[in-house]
């Protein structure tokens, strides 16, 4: 008798566990999916740019970029600007973007200029390096940060490549 009553616990314990169970592999198998659905979307929206994988491709048409997180705040907001400086001054710097906009932005005494990871002025600011500006986020006519010439990782330097080509 003893041994039905613990049988009968087993099974009526076993029972319980099922519905957490089964919660929990539906659960894993709906992020599966979703994950398997967001890459999916990713690949077939990204694979028309060139520039996949670049701080190009975080970009949208107004050469705002998309990324969100990182490099001074983040989130979804498009307070960033990247693109070719067409001029500077000690006040002012015009970007034009890869989508062919033009982007204006105030200079100010707390803006943060770096070039290739060092302190910078705006008269290391050059007509044609490439910036990646963080707008103010209280006022987004003006710079809060620009990174002259970034460098993201991902390729070779180009002293790597001047050994390569005389190799």
């Amino acid at each position: 008798m003893e041994h039905e009553t613990k049988k009968k616990l087993q099974v009526k314990n076993l029972r319980r566990l099922r519905k957490p169970i089964a919660s929990a592999a539906i659960a894993v198998v709906v992020a599966g999916v979703g994950f398997y659905g967001g890459v999916s979307y990713q690949k077939h929206h990204t694979a028309s740019n060139n520039g996949v994988g670049t701080m190009a491709s975080a970009q949208n048409a107004s050469g705002r970029s998309g990324f969100g997180g990182g490099f001074g705040g983040g989130g979804s907001r498009a307070d960033r600007v990247i693109g070719q400086v067409t001029a500077v001054s000690s006040t002012s710097i015009t970007v034009q973007t890869q989508s062919g906009s033009s982007s204006t932005l105030a200079i100010t005494s707390s803006t943060t200029i770096t070039d290739n990871g060092q302190s910078a002025t705006t008269s290391d600011i050059q007509v044609g390096d490439t910036v990646f500006i963080t707008e103010d986020s209280s006022n987004t006519s003006q710079a809060s940060r620009i990174m002259v010439n970034p460098s993201f990782g991902g390729g070779q330097s180009s002293q790597s490549d001047a050994q390569t080509q005389s190799d």
